[in-house]
């Protein structure tokens, strides 16, 4: 199965704007293929996950795995109580992946075997959803998945 290194060669920037091209054909239509959307970056996330990298694919799942446990179980608490304490630990569990593969180089000398490519993005995006969650800007965490399709149509929606 290909394996793609992003950003490593031509072939990837190729392959990504062949995926990307109906995309930005129908968003400067008007026109949003969420379903396509979604399939391309799952395909995209599979090529890059596998091969040789199979394991980041791994620590990928379990990463997205514990930061909806994370959400999701601030998300219930949050309706009920707001304390202080709680919202500071939930913060500092969704960062401390991102803690271990930054300090585990430097503790045993070889990288950390939960680290993949954008565990930064992702974690600053975990965090902004508890944030947004605790400040009553978000009430439900579909409002996080609705406000990323808003912020990336705008960019290529076409003057009227």
């Amino acid at each position: 199965m290909l394996n793609l290194q992003p950003y490593a060669d031509p072939q990837y920037f190729l392959l990504l704007m062949l995926g990307l091209l109906p995309v930005m054909i129908g968003l400067y239509h008007g026109h949003r293929f969420k379903t396509y959307e979604t399939l391309i970056s799952l395909l995209f996330i599979i090529l890059m996950f596998t091969g040789a990298k199979w394991q980041q694919g791994i620590a990928l799942i379990g990463y997205i795995l514990w930061q909806l446990a994370i959400v999701f179980g601030y998300l219930h608490y949050r309706k009920h109580h707001n304390q202080t304490s709680v919202f500071v630990i939930t913060v500092l569990l969704s960062i401390l992946p991102l803690v271990i593969v930054k300090v585990t180089p430097a503790v045993v000398l070889h990288p950390s075997l939960l680290g993949f490519l954008g565990i930064s993005y992702l974690t600053f995006k975990a965090v902004q959803v508890i944030m947004e969650l605790r400040d009553g800007t978000m009430k439900a965490v579909a409002d996080a998945v609705s406000a990323v399709h808003a912020v990336h149509a705008r960019p290529f929606q076409r003057p009227d």
